[in-house]
């Protein structure tokens, strides 16, 4: 029976997940790529945090074969969820994907990191049409503009002519950071009481929000404006609590308890500054 040891990992990460499990990107190998894995008897699984790709060790000669012929692996690196970029912290250009190559990396704690600092950044992006592309992506995957591709070169892998039995599988990595935004709450009144003041209050004391007066909503609504003194890092389950209290005659009354996080599906840029808009009925 035949023994698989891994070649290489690519692990994804993202800071928006819970234990940061990068749970909507997905990787496809190209064509030649699924080809080559095929002919040189390598197996590639989809795995918790990414992809493994392992040999069989009874056989390595069917991966000898190809150290002469410069091998790219190649593999296109798509999304599940169309709002990816909502959460995700680097300014994504319309008509660019990410770009990551085994030639430049970083190394850190034993693993290889394919950006080009810890996190993805808008450096990381090449333009759809950069030639870098060429040969890898069809004509449909630039029309859709995937997130990205990762380029493993063979010999980035193994620089000898035969797989030591010593060999350490390569573990390389993408890590994403998630966005932060300041969160503003419109508080809308639906009731005749009129309390003296409104205030956002953080259980566990660590954020502070601004009183910003009042605004008239597009809809022509009159709303209290409060706001966020910092930008807030947004999560999958985020572990804010925050409590709307009102104070009337100087008693304080608590009218909404966990007040809702932002919807990852919209933000806006004002002057530079994200932004997400909450709308709260009191």
């Amino acid at each position: 029976m035949a023994s698989y040891k891994t070649l290489f990992n690519v692990n994804l990460q993202h800071s928006f997940f819970n234990e940061s499990e990068c749970r909507v990107l997905s990787f496809i190998p190209t064509n030649f790529t699924t080809r080559f894995l095929h002919n040189a008897d390598l197996v590639i699984k989809t795995v918790k945090q990414g992809i493994s790709v392992s040999y069989n060790t009874d056989f390595t000669k069917s991966l000898e074969a190809y150290f002469d012929d410069d091998i790219v692996l190649s593999f296109i690196i798509k999304s599940r969820d169309p709002y990816f970029y909502n959460y995700t912290d680097f300014d994504h250009v319309k008509g660019k994907s990410l770009y990551f190559n085994s030639a430049q990396t970083l190394e850190k704690d034993d693993e290889l990191i394919l950006s080009n600092e810890n996190f993805v950044t808008a450096i990381d992006e090449k333009a759809i049409d950069d030639n870098v592309f060429d040969d890898i992506l069809s004509k449909q995957d630039r029309i859709s503009n995937p997130v990205g591709i990762v380029i493993i070169r063979l010999s980035d892998l193994i620089t000898e002519d035969i797989i030591p039995s010593s060999y350490i599988a390569k573990k390389y990595r993408i890590k994403f950071n998630a966005k932060s935004t300041f969160w503003r709450y419109n508080l809308i009144k639906r009731n005749d009481i009129d309390y003296d003041k409104l205030f956002i209050q953080d259980i566990e004391q660590k954020i502070k929000f601004d009183q910003k007066g009042q605004v008239s909503l597009s809809n022509g609504v009159i709303a209290n404006q409060i706001e966020s003194d910092q930008a807030i890092m947004l999560k999958e389950f985020s572990d804010c609590q925050l409590n709307l209290i009102g104070i009337k005659d100087k008693k304080e009354k608590i009218l909404i308890k966990r007040l809702n996080v932002p919807d990852t599906k919209q933000y806006k840029i004002e002057k530079e500054k994200k932004i997400s808009d909450l709308y709260v009925y009191y």
